[in-house]
């Protein structure tokens, strides 16, 4: 392949990509993080293909991205889907299993920009309605690879993944579990 070539995939990629994050609603620094696109060019891939656009409007979301934690813990609904959102992206090499283990992919780029978007289309399909926007699934992947306030854990009761507060004094059980009560076993 000519370094032409090359380059012009890379850039195809990026388009790609930076297109289908514009369409879930993220914030262009998030956009600007995977792809490397400068923010003018993301801005104009919106204008171009998005602004105008007949049916359900594609809105730009503008300031700081979610980093509150707690919006994940709130009720037993949220944290089922947390930890519907956590097992997937476990599944997508996104997150580690273990606190122990590194992620199969660290670093950001196209590759994991095109996994984490593939982890939420399936977070959204399983969910009948979402808690979580594409931004708030960022901040989630971001809060369990920190790992200082939220952890993929297994449940005592089930052996089920779920999202535990570090800080929380409750057992670690998946919000399936405590919905259902004591064990009797």
């Amino acid at each position: 392949m000519s370094t032409t070539s090359v380059r012009y995939m890379r850039e195809k990629g990026q388009i790609e990509l930076a297109l289908q994050m514009i369409a879930y609603e993220a914030r262009t620094h998030t956009i600007r993080g995977c792809t490397g696109l400068s923010d003018d060019r993301i801005r104009r891939l919106y204008t171009t293909y998005f602004k105008d656009t007949k049916g359900t409007p594609v809105r730009r979301q503008r300031g700081k991205s979610p980093t509150r934690c707690a919006i994940f813990m709130r009720n037993l609904e949220t944290q089922r889907q947390s930890a519907t959102l956590a097992s997937l992206l476990v599944q997508f090499g996104l997150l580690p299993l273990y606190s122990a283990q590194a992620p199969l992919m660290a670093t950001r780029g196209i590759a994991y920009g095109t996994r984490f978007c593939r982890a939420f289309s399936m977070y959204v399909a399983i969910c009948q309605l979402p808690e979580f926007c594409f931004e708030k699934a960022w901040a989630l992947c971001n809060a369990l690879q920190n790992g200082e306030e939220l952890v993929v854990h297994s449940c005592q009761q089930c052996s089920g993944l779920f999202v535990h507060d570090v800080l929380s004094l409750k057992k670690p059980v998946c919000p399936c579990c405590r919905i259902k009560g004591p064990s009797l076993s």
